[in-house]
């Protein structure tokens, strides 16, 4: 199969969704919150910290998947989160390789925050796939991150 046939496969627009939907709900939660303290969510979800969160999240799931030996479905996977949210400020996937490389240089820095949220996206992902069958609750760290950033600002 071609990458395009890959990207365009059931299989993998359904995986996709499913990746992203936790933290789609996550954000959206939020909206009204921000809304009614005049505050603009969309800046919050360009820090490092966020940015990591995604990273680390679809990370972690991308590679317990069977699209893990298709390594640009990781790529275009996160390009639809960052360029939906406008977080990269960028609108074609071409575009993203640079963002993708600033990335992954500041997670192997290590010790700030877009490893730090990283390092939690990661460890969230990890913790829900291990007890999605047992009613064991999210953990939604993403959600606490944003409603912090919000809470703190006067």
């Amino acid at each position: 199969m071609s990458d395009n046939e890959i990207l365009h496969s059931d299989e993998f627009v359904k995986f996709s969704q499913a990746l992203t939907t936790p933290l789609t709900m996550q954000v959206s939660d939020l909206n009204n919150l921000y809304n009614k303290k005049n505050k603009d969510l969309r800046s919050e979800l360009k820090r490092d910290w966020v940015i990591g969160y995604i990273f680390g999240w679809s990370n972690f799931l991308y590679q317990q998947s069977d699209f893990k030996e298709f390594k640009n479905g990781f790529w275009f996977i996160l390009y639809g989160i960052y360029s939906k949210w406008k977080i990269s400020g960028l609108e074609d996937f071409d575009e993203h390789g640079p963002f993708f490389k600033k990335i992954e240089k500041k997670i192997d820095e290590k010790n700030n925050d877009l490893f730090k949220g990283f390092e939690i996206g990661h460890e969230d992902a990890t913790y829900n796939l291990k007890n999605r069958k047992k009613g064991v609750g999210h953990k939604i760290s993403l959600t606490r991150y944003l409603q912090e950033q919000v809470s703190n600002e006067n």
